[in-house]
């Protein structure tokens, strides 16, 4: 179920058919001149109507997005729409566009790749789909007009990423609304696969409530029927029936089609409980519930085979039954009954015959429990997500299924077998979501004790990190670990099988980094033991009331008090609860939180509630000073939260203010507002601003500071009085442009006073006295990358909450040769001018080479023009090159022409170096320069170079050009991204990869090269 490709060959006959249908299709999209962006509007009827054509994509899709239906089309599109942008919709996978024919006929991908980011960026995460399926529509970020190829920002079962606009479709969200017929599909290879067809009536992923159950609905791109109609478990208390939603995570449920009206949120049970668990389902009950299903087949009266593999290696037995009902259509597919495999393990789909073949079915169930499903769930493997079925966000199916839907549809069997039995397992356990990134799960419950890992998948991915919540030790969380531990040692993954010890296998993770998903109906009474618990006292029950005593605002911050009482809870103490201020962002839901202090009421103020004879007490709370400085800008809701211990869910009360208070005299950046009886602030304190600058110094320093950067000059944030230097901040930034690390210098503010030179001033009446900066930077421990630097102006108000900031990319077309190369140890730091881009300065770390860098000699600072005009490689890994490579005001004539070379460099070593023929090339450079010199022999070629010998590794590639006394040194690049490709040659596979974050520059990866075997 990993990534992989197959063939096939179809008869002509299916093509001619989908032609025929296309040509009775009733519309047609408009693309014009070959080039051309055309912006399109469509009607409720389907009518289309040309709005104007553009040569630049950033400008037709500025203009395509006031229009409320608005598309874009190309003629270099794949998509039989030729649709690249669009307003709204839903974007549909078609992993068949790519094609590659071979010997053995032609070859398509039946998977898509969904990345984490845009661009290449190392220990980014991905996961991967089959053809048909919707998905959220974001955006599309970028497109090639050359290829027709482009990214795609979509989000698929709760995973938002980047997907090639090749594999995709986009379906106009007027089509859905009305049911408009589509084209879609098609390939690029071979027509008789999967020609376009069309889709007369396409309909959009959607949940609805019936019966008080949650029910899962999708359809089929590709058929359009609906592909399966299940209920997933019992609807969240806030659904209603009848009502449908909306969802691409299967968390936030929305009113809507596009996604902005939320209704409310809801986290299925079985689908993210963590299978390290146990069911209270017994063996009868599974054998009962398959007779339901079938009558005959591997899994009968096999239940307690389950129960054991439970018991034994520490996996939800209800759960895994599930998996297996799913994988082996509840034991009676043919790949079970001929191999006793009821999980498909190794029966890959392109090769079922792979599945491995088991003594018996109780040997499958063990090996499944106590080794494969290990590989996700063991922290350190690459396919671990999350110890539980999840989506295509967290959890197994990030990598275990290429159907999106795997989980949740896993999820739906359990929910069926638990409902036959009365719920028995339906919200057993309270469990809980890590809420922030890379938390450590401690061996004990203590800030300060040992970690027996930490919850972040790699280094830069952490969704949904589930967590079953046994009990509360010390504000700690006690948790079952997902990895087994043994003799006090957590043990990783190998081969055989592991047992799993409850009782052993616990860590302990801060309660402030939880939030709680879901309330146990259980409360436990032995500590270790997660399956012992009894219920809750019967008097407890809904209702709450709160009353504010005072809630002002002034220079010191904000002042509140008030009470919380909650129907049926006694507070006599101080022990069992909790207040604090939260601010929730209305848009990004996320919170800051401040802690206020407890207390008890008053005896005076009367709040009884009779139950049982009982009356009981409320408690109060109180703020002071509380800074509101550290709120950043956005909408936010302003809530108490009361939690009583651990008993309870915390529960939030909406605040209701008679006179809003006016703030307007303090602080410009805070308003109070209020709308449906809810209070509301704004926050706007950080204020972008224009900035104006001016680079007079850009240089290595001199004496003690001859290995740092000396910086000067000059920027201001325009309309800004700049008077008090204590709120003024000046800071350069220098970032890798390709993983965009940034690293940060404070540099020292100065007047002109104090530098000796002049005072600015830009005649708007504001005054700018201090806005001159000067330092010396030390960036020898750059790691090795390319680095652009912007400089950033911060200047706060007098009263501490606005901050106005402005920042620039650094330029300065006025000064002349750049600064000279610098080597730190192994690595040299180049810093260009690069004319092309508005003199801005480049600053590139080159690992080895410094004999190579050091020799650079040119004529002028100017960027060395290159163009690559041919690079290809043969199955019998020869190399072919051509291109252009020239220095400025220099003659490049037959008795003056160039040495060309290339090199391959394999971490910072020069491992192949190659003599390049010098030739007149394509045509003749000379007259478009026009400078007065000779550029007749300004290009190179060779046809041979012989890449066979180069071992397993990553190669950067280098072009030289030495000319009379002048020597240059450049990466290899291709601006126009055309040079991606790879060959397969034995167990090698060699790529070239163009790298569009980093100036296009091109790479040979040489990698071992085995086809993945995994579960089908």
């Amino acid at each position: 179920m990993r990534y992989f490709k197959f063939n096939l060959k179809l008869t002509r006959v299916f093509g001619l058919i989908s032609i025929m249908l296309m040509s009775i299709l009733v519309f047609a999209l408009p693309v014009k001149a070959e080039g051309d962006f055309v912006v399109c509007d469509i009607a409720s009827d389907g009518t289309i109507t040309d709005i104007n054509t553009f040569s630049n994509f950033a400008e037709a899709k500025s203009t395509m997005l006031t229009y409320p239906n608005g598309i874009i089309t190309h003629n270099a599109s794949l998509s039989p729409t030729k649709i690249i942008a669009m307003t709204k919709g839903v974007a549909v996978s078609y992993t068949f566009r790519y094609g590659v024919l071979s010997d053995s006929g032609y070859s398509t991908d039946r998977t898509m790749i969904i990345t984490q980011y845009e661009t290449t960026i190392e220990n980014q995460k991905n996961t991967y789909i089959g053809s048909h399926y919707d998905m959220q529509y974001i955006q599309t970020t970028s497109y090639d007009p050359n290829s027709g190829n482009g990214k795609v920002n979509v989000v698929v079962s709760g995973f938002q990423g980047f997907v090639d606009l090749h594999q995709v479709d986009l379906v106009p969200m007027v089509y859905l609304e009305n049911n408009l017929p589509i084209t879609l599909g098609g390939n690029t290879f071979d027509p008789t696969y999967e020609a376009p067809f069309v889709l007369t009536s396409p309909k959009q992923l959607q949940f609805s409530v019936v019966n008080d159950e949650l029910i899962f609905e999708r359809w089929s791109f590709y058929s359009g029927d609906k592909r399966n109609n299940v209920a997933i478990g019992p609807k969240a208390s806030w659904m209603q029936n009848g009502d449908v939603y909306y969802s691409y995570d299967f968390n936030n449920y929305y009113r809507d089609r596009m996604l902005t009206d939320l209704a409310g949120s809801y986290y299925n049970y079985y689908q993210y409980l963590p299978l390290r668990s146990k069911s209270n389902i017994t063996a009868e009950q599974l054998n009962n519930y398959l007779l339901t299903k079938k009558d005959s087949g591997l899994m009968i009266n096999n239940g307690q085979l389950f129960l054991n593999a439970q018991d034994t290696y520490g996996v939800n037995a209800l759960l895994l039954y599930a998996i297996a009902c799913q994988e082996s259509n509840y034991g009676t597919s043919d790949i079970a009954l001929r191999t006793n495999n009821l999980f498909g393990i190794n029966a890959i789909d392109s090769d079922p015959s792979q599945a491995t073949t088991f003594l018996n079915v109780e040997s499958c169930i063990n090996d499944m429990s106590g080794w494969f499903l290990r590989r996700y769930m063991d922290i350190n493997d690459w396919r671990f997500f999350g110890s539980h079925l999840g989506s295509k966000e967290s959890g197994f199916n990030v990598k275990y299924a290429s159907d999106p839907y795997w989980g949740i549809q896993i999820a739906a069997i359990a929910y069926s077998i638990d409902k036959a039995n009365t719920l028995v397992d339906h919200e057993y356990y309270s469990y809980g979501v890590i809420n922030d990134y890379n938390v450590d799960i401690k061996k004990l419950p203590d800030l300060t004790a040992d970690k027996w890992y930490s919850s972040a998948y790699g280094a830069t991915y952490q969704e949904d990190f589930m967590v079953i919540l046994n009990h509360l030790d010390n504000n700690f969380y006690q948790i079952p670990a997902t990895n087994p531990i043994e003799n006090a040692t957590l043990t990783t993954l190998e081969t055989a099988r592991r047992n799993y010890d409850f009782l052993e296998s616990i860590g302990y993770v801060d309660a402030s980094k939880i939030t709680l998903i879901n309330e146990s109906r259980y409360i436990e009474t032995t500590s270790n033991n997660p399956v012992t618990k009894v219920v809750y006292p019967e008097y407890i029950i809904d209702g709450n009331i709160m009353a504010l005593s005072s809630f002002t605002f002034d220079t010191d911050g904000l002042d509140l008090s008030g009470h919380v009482f909650n129907k049926g809870v006694a507070v006599r103490d101080l022990s069992n609860v909790d207040h604090t201020l939260v601010f929730k962002d209305t848009t990004t839901k996320e919170e800051t939180v401040f802690t206020l202090d407890d207390g008890v009421t008053d005896p005076n103020i009367d709040i009884t509630y009779p139950i049982k004879d009982l009356s009981f007490t409320a408690a109060t709370f109180t703020g002071l000073n509380i800074d509101l400085s550290t709120l950043a800008n956005g909408e936010y809701e302003v809530l108490i939260r009361t939690a009583y211990d651990r008993y309870l869910n915390p529960f939030d009360i909406n605040i209701d203010l008679e006179t809003i208070p006016d703030v307007s005299t303090i602080t410009q950046s805070l308003v109070f507002n209020e709308t449906d009886n809810k209070l509301y602030i704004t926050v706007n304190k950080v204020i972008e601003g224009e900035l104006a600058t001016s680079i007079s110094t850009f240089e290595w320093g001199t004496e003690d500071h001859n290995n740092e950067l000396f910086i000067e000059g000059v920027a201001a944030i325009r309309g800004i009085n700049h008077y008090n230097k204590d709120l003024i901040q000046h800071k350069l930034i220098i970032y890798n442009v390709e993983n965009n690390t940034e690293y940060m210098f404070d540099l020292t503010t100065y007047s002109g006073d104090e530098l000796g030179t002049y005072n600015v001033d830009l005649y708007d009446g504001y005054n700018y006295y201090y806005v001159w900066f000067s330092d010396y930077i030390d960036i020898s421990t750059l790691p090795e990358g390319s680095y652009r630097a912007k400089l950033i102006v911060e200047v706060t108000s007098d009263d501490g909450y606005s901050k106005y900031v402005g920042d620039v990319t650094l330029r300065n077309n006025l000064l002349g040769n750049i600064p000279s190369i610098k080597s730190f140890g192994e690595n040299s730091i180049v810093i260009y001018k690069n004319g092309k881009e508005k003199s801005r300065y480049e600053l590139y770390v080159i690992k080895g080479l410094q004999d190579l860098h050091t020799s650079i000699s040119k004529p002028t600072s100017r960027i060395t023009y290159t163009s690559l005009s041919e690079l290809s490689l043969n199955q019998d890994l020869i190399l072919n090159i051509r291109g252009a490579m020239y220095l400025y005001r220099v003659d490049h004539s037959i008795d003056n022409s160039p040495t060309f070379k290339l090199y391959f460099v394999k971490d910072g070593q020069v491992v192949k170096d190659v003599v390049l023929n010098t030739t007149t090339g394509d045509y003749d450079i000379t007259p478009m320069v026009n400078s007065g010199n000779d550029y007749s022999y300004a290009w190179y070629e060779l046809n041979n170079i012989d890449v066979s010998s180069l071992e397993v590794g990553t190669y950067k590639i280098y072009i030289s050009e030495s000319l009379n006394d002048f020597f240059e040194i450049i990466r290899l690049y291709d601006i126009y991204n055309r040079f991606n490709f790879e060959i397969i040659k034995e167990n090698l596979k060699y790529e070239f990869v163009i790298n569009t974050n980093e100036y296009y520059y091109i790479s040979l990866i040489i990698s071992d090269y085995e086809p993945e075997q995994v579960s089908g």
